[in-house]
């Protein structure tokens, strides 16, 4: 049996999975096989080893046929490969490296580039940021995940919400805290995402993901007022914010106390606000340096227990 599954799903309209193809074919990791759920023949040519699944005509969103496929995978490890996205050649031989050394490990992701570019897309590396940063956005890389395989566990216990549609691995990271499992993202950059020049706006998927973001804050017990929800949802998608209002926004978020799982809830926020500092140039700008060192200074629990 092989160690390593890795499940793509092809979509009917998919115009980019030559990509897919090309790192599939040139995976320095050969103890794989590539499952491709489609509803259409499968024409590119393939050299690694694959097999290609048929879907019922009623399997149609993603989550789906993540939940159809989940519990039929036998072996150690199952990764994703989105069908418009490249795998660097050693993607499936430093992942499955990496969960092997940390047998502690049930998810991990890793940093990804758009396109062919050199722009590197940062994410959170330890289990208590990725937790945290369940608050602000989905914290790992869905095309670059690889999972550790249990019995009757994937898409049985844990699965996949098909209500979110387009958000529904925000939502999957949620159910996957509760059930105790441990996170982390590799720091090198495995795969080249998929970005149209010309992408077409998705307003449900920013609504489904306020609607999981508003669930992991009714976990986390945190209570966003009402004149701070836009603010919030703005800081959220890097949206430029008024000083005033942003200052609003963290001085509430830093008064709030937070518990296990989202104990470094403050370091998420300042994580988010580099990234917004950096986004519209704010280097120099004392307010939001002052605010990130604030928001970053350990508190006594955490000097004196780490």
């Amino acid at each position: 049996m092989k160690k390593l599954t890795v499940i793509t799903y092809l979509h009917q309209n998919e115009s980019q999975f030559e990509r897919c193809v090309s790192g599939m074919n040139r995976q320095t990791f050969i103890d794989l096989e590539w499952v491709i759920l489609t509803h259409k023949p499968v024409e590119e040519t393939i050299l690694c080893a694959h097999r290609v699944i048929i879907l019922p005509n009623e399997v149609v969103l993603k989550s789906d046929v993540l939940n159809f496929i989940l519990p039929q995978i036998k072996t150690k490890y199952i990764a994703y490969n989105d069908s418009d996205d490249k795998s660097f050649p050693a993607r499936f031989e430093q992942q499955v490296a990496f969960m092997e050394a940390n047998p502690h490990i049930d998810i991990c992701s890793a940093m990804f580039v758009v396109n062919e570019t050199d722009n590197t897309w940062p994410l959170n590396e330890t289990h208590d940021m990725i937790s945290a940063y369940l608050l602000i956005n989905s914290p790992m890389a869905n095309p670059a995940i690889i999972l550790r395989n249990k019995p009757n566990f994937w898409g049985q216990t844990v699965k996949y919400n098909p209500k979110y549609v387009r958000a529904q691995d925000y939502g999957f990271w949620l159910i996957c805290l509760k059930n105790g499992l441990q996170f982390y993202n590799q720091q090198t950059p495995l795969v080249s995402y998929f970005v149209s020049d010309n992408p077409k706006p998705d307003d449900s998927q920013e609504q489904f993901a306020i609607e999981i973001r508003n669930e992991i804050h009714q976990y986390a017990g945190l209570n966003i007022p009402n004149n701070l929800n836009e603010t919030y949802n703005n800081f959220c998608k890097l949206r430029q914010i008024e000083e005033e209002e942003l200052n609003s926004l963290l001085a509430y978020l830093y008064k709030q106390k937070y518990s296990k799982p989202f104990q470094s809830a403050r370091q998420a926020f300042a994580w988010q606000l580099k990234l917004y500092i950096k986004t519209y140039n704010h280097l120099e700008n004392p307010f939001y340096t002052n605010w990130v060192e604030r928001l970053e200074k350990k508190t006594l629990w955490k000097k004196l227990f780490g």
